[in-house]
């Protein structure tokens, strides 16, 4: 049987859409690996060489970490409609409700694929824009563009003609060729919010899992993110796995995660409001970084928790952009394994003295002596060794954001010169945070005296450093202030030096006390 004019244009169709998707290397991404090719070097061959030789524990997480940020600065350099803005994140089980949620919010059908089997899922990044754009990046690193009936084809099934029995072509899936794509549309209204649609995760043993699923892909594709978007539908468990909370207690804890409750219409107002305690109590006793929990089905788009939801991205739309984040996460990597190099050497060196000293108080030099010099010079290499690693470490770090600069420069992604690296402060040591697991560690509690402490500090104390509110004379207000106080050095809380607490907080609070002195006087 022939095929009728309708069916022959569609394979036409076909060809050339196959044809575009799996060509090879176009100019865009040569270029790119021209320009990038240094810093290629040192991510893929310098950098693991050292790191095989001697690394911190968390090494695998690190380097994931960093080729995953590596990637997306990558996806930025060739969608250039990225920079600037931040990226919220949508995460969750596979097929918990993300591309549905993002078709609502756009009201605009099923643009992106709703339903799909996990191999063929894409990574997509919904962008505003004033026309219909589609572009992906292929396994050849070639950018192509596509239109959007194609989005659909690449996750349903390519190339079916004909609906006769025994006279259609058998459809092909090619989600697995394609590493992102990018969508641009006025039905995305938020100028300064970029979506990323991730795949979702799953285990290698449950039936949803694919390579594209897998979880160590979808936390470090979340963890490149500004916000983090959690999709847990209610008509399922209704409340957070095992699994779910082990995921989020994995994601970088700078993220800010919003849980959305979705599929909620399938569940009564009563339910609603036992499921969001059950939620509530979770964050609270697994000590979860989440930051609300709203309910929401595509059934209603505008009821629910939809308000709540729009509000927090108009309030997301107009948060500053943090110029700083791509140098902050490449600096990560480097920061952690200078550290560890350094407490590795510090404590080879501790050895070496306290051998040195049991040495001292040998009357004899006996079998005992052999060992003990046999052991301190096996401290001694091993702090040479770490002594080497650490200085390696630096001039790579120096290397690479040397050479990453020069193509950050080219498309107005902000990357600090190397020598300013080390002084930016690091997304990784929130001092609370710091606190908190020294706390946890050394089973220390912090005494309840120290809120007397804060309140007799500044009983009568009339507060002036809001008296200038933003601009660069309150910066500098604040910036003085906080060089004028004597805080502890991060590698004393961090390494296991005992800390009087009130010593610390009178300290802080003695010298926020005088810089405001000094304030009030001014202003007088």
């Amino acid at each position: 049987m022939g095929w009728n004019e309708h069916e022959v244009q569609h394979i036409i169709w076909n060809y050339k859409q196959l044809r575009n998707i799996v060509r090879p290397e176009s100019m865009v991404g040569m270029n790119l690996k021209q320009k990038l090719g240094h810093v290629e070097n040192m991510i893929y061959r310098e950098l693991p060489e050292l790191l095989k030789k001697v690394a911190p524990p968390n090494v695998y997480e690190l380097t994931a970490d960093f080729n995953a940020e590596y990637e997306k600065f990558k996806d930025f350099i060739i969608y250039e409609s990225l920079i600037g803005k931040n990226v919220v994140g949508l995460g969750g089980g596979f097929s918990s409700g993300k591309s549905s949620f993002l078709n609502t919010l756009m009201g605009a059908g099923e643009i992106l694929p709703e339903n799909i089997n996990p191999s063929t899922s894409v990574p997509a990044y919904l962008v505003h824009g004033k026309e219909n754009v589609v572009k992906a990046i292929n396994i050849f690193d070639a950018c192509i563009e596509l239109d959007l009936e194609a989005i659909n084809e690449i996750a349903h099934g390519f190339g079916a003609v004909g609906e006769e029995e025994g006279a259609s072509t058998d459809s092909v899936q090619l989600g697995h060729v394609l590493k992102n794509l990018f969508l641009e549309t006025d039905l995305q209204k938020y100028e300064n919010l970029v979506f990323l649609d991730t795949p979702g995760y799953s285990k290698p043993d449950s039936e949803d899992y694919s390579a594209k699923t897998d979880e160590k892909i979808a936390r470090q594709q979340l963890n490149t993110v500004d916000f983090i978007l959690w999709f847990l539908p209610v008509s399922e468990a209704g409340s957070f796995t095992d699994s779910d909370i082990n995921f989020i207690k994995s994601l970088d804890q700078e993220i800010p995660i919003t849980v959305i409750c979705s599929k909620a219409n399938r569940r009564t107002e009563a339910q609603r409001t036992e499921i969001e305690a059950k939620i509530r109590e979770q964050i609270l006793v697994e000590n979860l970084n989440v930051k609300d929990v709203f309910f929401f089905d595509t059934e209603s788009p505008d009821g629910l928790d939809s308000g709540k939801i729009y509000h927090m991205f108009d309030e997301w739309n107009r948060a500053n952009y943090e110029e700083e984040v791509f140098a902050k996460h490449f600096k990560r990597l480097f920061w952690e394994c200078r550290s560890y190099y350094k407490k590795k050497k510090e404590e080879a060196g501790t050895e070496i003295r306290n051998l040195q000293n049991a040495l001292l108080l040998l009357e004899n030099t006996d079998d005992i002596g052999v060992y003990i010099e046999r052991v301190k010079a096996n401290s001694e290499t091993e702090r040479e060794e770490m002594n080497r690693a650490e200085k390696e470490m630096i001039r790579l770090q120096t290397e690479f954001f040397k050479e990453i600069k020069v193509v950050a420069d080219e498309v107005g992604i902000y990357m600090p010169e190397p020598k300013d690296i080390d002084v930016l402060a690091d997304k990784i040591t929130n001092p609370l945070e710091v606190l908190r697991n020294y706390n946890v560690q050394h089973k220390k509690q912090v005494s309840p005296e120290l809120r007397e402490k804060v309140l007799d500090t500044f009983r009568g104390v009339k507060p002036v450093f809001e008296c200038e509110p933003g601009g660069s004379r309150y910066k500098g207000i604040i910036s003085g202030l906080l060089e004028e106080i004597s805080f502890p050095q991060e590698e004393e809380i961090r390494f296991g030096n005992d800390l009087n607490y009130h010593e610390l907080v009178g300290t802080i609070l003695h010298g926020t006390k005088l810089k405001n002195d000094k304030l009030a006087k001014k202003g007088k």
